[in-house]
Protein backbone atom coordinates (compact mmCIF):
# COMPACT_ATOMS: atom_id res chain seq x y z
CA UNK A 1 0.00 0.00 0.00
CA UNK A 2 1.33 3.38 -1.03
CA UNK A 3 1.49 5.83 1.88
CA UNK A 4 -1.17 8.56 1.75
CA UNK A 5 -3.17 6.95 -1.07
CA UNK A 6 -6.71 5.83 -0.36
CA UNK A 7 -8.14 2.88 -2.22
CA UNK A 8 -11.66 1.69 -2.86
CA UNK A 9 -11.99 -2.02 -2.19
CA UNK A 10 -14.27 -3.84 -4.61
CA UNK A 11 -16.18 -6.88 -3.36
CA UNK A 12 -17.99 -9.49 -5.41
CA UNK A 13 -19.08 -13.12 -5.13
CA UNK A 14 -18.91 -15.86 -7.73
CA UNK A 15 -21.34 -18.78 -7.60
CA UNK A 16 -19.34 -20.79 -10.15
CA UNK A 17 -15.96 -20.71 -11.88
CA UNK A 18 -15.99 -17.89 -14.40
CA UNK A 19 -13.85 -15.75 -16.61
CA UNK A 20 -13.83 -12.40 -14.82
CA UNK A 21 -13.39 -8.89 -16.18
CA UNK A 22 -13.49 -5.90 -13.85
CA UNK A 23 -12.85 -2.37 -15.07
CA UNK A 24 -13.40 1.30 -14.32
CA UNK A 25 -15.03 3.49 -16.99
CA UNK A 26 -15.83 7.17 -17.20
CA UNK A 27 -19.44 8.27 -17.74
CA UNK A 28 -18.89 8.40 -21.50
CA UNK A 29 -18.05 4.70 -21.49
CA UNK A 30 -14.31 5.08 -22.05
CA UNK A 31 -12.05 2.61 -20.27
CA UNK A 32 -10.15 4.27 -17.42
CA UNK A 33 -8.48 1.25 -15.83
CA UNK A 34 -8.62 -2.52 -16.22
CA UNK A 35 -8.47 -4.20 -12.81
CA UNK A 36 -9.08 -7.81 -13.85
CA UNK A 37 -7.22 -8.73 -15.95
CA UNK A 38 -4.68 -6.02 -15.26
CA UNK A 39 -1.42 -4.99 -16.85
CA UNK A 40 -1.35 -6.96 -20.08
CA UNK A 41 -2.48 -10.26 -18.53
CA UNK A 42 -4.59 -12.70 -20.48
CA UNK A 43 -8.06 -13.91 -19.47
CA UNK A 44 -8.55 -14.58 -15.75
CA UNK A 45 -10.69 -17.49 -14.51
CA UNK A 46 -11.60 -17.50 -10.84
CA UNK A 47 -13.17 -20.33 -8.82
CA UNK A 48 -16.40 -19.86 -6.86
CA UNK A 49 -15.92 -17.71 -3.79
CA UNK A 50 -15.90 -14.32 -2.13
CA UNK A 51 -13.48 -11.73 -3.53
CA UNK A 52 -12.11 -8.38 -2.42
CA UNK A 53 -12.68 -8.83 1.29
CA UNK A 54 -9.04 -9.27 2.28
CA UNK A 55 -5.95 -7.16 1.65
CA UNK A 56 -5.50 -8.39 -1.87
CA UNK A 57 -4.38 -11.09 -4.18
CA UNK A 58 -0.85 -12.28 -4.78
CA UNK A 59 -1.82 -12.69 -8.44
CA UNK A 60 -0.58 -9.64 -10.41
CA UNK A 61 -3.44 -10.10 -12.91
CA UNK A 62 -6.17 -9.43 -10.34
CA UNK A 63 -6.73 -6.18 -8.48
CA UNK A 64 -9.64 -5.76 -6.07
CA UNK A 65 -8.97 -2.10 -5.27
CA UNK A 66 -8.93 1.16 -7.22
CA UNK A 67 -6.74 4.07 -6.20
CA UNK A 68 -8.12 6.70 -8.59
CA UNK A 69 -5.49 6.12 -11.26
CA UNK A 70 -5.92 5.33 -14.92
CA UNK A 71 -4.11 2.58 -16.85
CA UNK A 72 -1.20 4.97 -17.48
CA UNK A 73 -0.73 5.65 -13.75
CA UNK A 74 -2.14 9.19 -13.81
CA UNK A 75 -4.68 10.46 -11.29
CA UNK A 76 -8.19 10.84 -12.66
CA UNK A 77 -10.32 13.92 -12.11
CA UNK A 78 -12.77 13.93 -9.19
CA UNK A 79 -16.19 12.70 -10.23
CA UNK A 80 -18.44 9.72 -10.84
CA UNK A 81 -17.05 6.59 -12.49
CA UNK A 82 -18.54 3.23 -13.39
CA UNK A 83 -17.28 -0.14 -12.15
CA UNK A 84 -18.23 -2.92 -14.56
CA UNK A 85 -17.95 -6.57 -13.55
CA UNK A 86 -18.44 -9.30 -16.16
CA UNK A 87 -18.51 -12.88 -14.89
CA UNK A 88 -20.47 -16.03 -15.63
CA UNK A 89 -22.63 -14.38 -18.29
CA UNK A 90 -23.64 -11.55 -15.95
CA UNK A 91 -22.73 -7.88 -16.28
CA UNK A 92 -23.07 -5.67 -13.19
CA UNK A 93 -22.40 -1.93 -13.29
CA UNK A 94 -22.10 0.25 -10.18
CA UNK A 95 -21.34 3.93 -9.75
CA UNK A 96 -18.41 5.02 -7.63
CA UNK A 97 -17.48 8.58 -6.66
CA UNK A 98 -13.81 9.48 -6.74
CA UNK A 99 -13.19 12.45 -4.47
CA UNK A 100 -9.57 12.73 -3.31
Amino acid sequence: REEGVDRTRIWFDLARESEVRLAVYDLRGRLVRALIPSGGCGPVRLPPGLYGRDEGSSDPCTTFTWDGRDDGGGRVSPGVYLLRLRAGGVVDVRRVVFWP
